[in-house]
């Protein structure tokens, strides 16, 4: 069984991506794409991709860390769920955006 993480290791692996980057992001997807029908963004951190004027139907971004919250009001359709990345059970999202969870490989098990 994988040890969690404490609260002095969660916040050395935390990474704000910086709000100019959110916005180019959001300005190159949307060349290819009007608008997206789903997007995961793991490592959501306060949901910045939520807020940072992205066009979907549903967001749904994945934080471990529970004292990680919004910085803002999401959008109605917009969420984050608490969990580690790597339970996260669903798929077949339009895209998939934000900061991945930063592991080791030597934390990774063979499964």
């Amino acid at each position: 069984m994988r040890k969690r993480k404490n609260a002095y290791e969660l916040s050395r692996s935390q990474v704000d991506t910086p709000q100019d980057v959110v916005s180019l992001f959001w300005r190159i997807a949307h060349r290819y794409r009007h608008h997206f029908s789903s997007v995961l963004d793991l490592g959501a951190g306060d949901g910045r991709f939520a807020l940072g004027g992205g066009r979907f139907r549903e967001y749904i971004g994945v934080e471990i860390d529970r004292r990680k919250y919004p910085t803002g009001k999401l959008p109605r359709q917009a969420s984050i769920v608490y969990e580690c990345a790597f339970r996260h059970e669903r798929y077949g999202y339009a895209a998939c955006v934000g900061n991945p969870p930063y592991v080791r490989h030597h934390d990774l098990e063979s499964g």
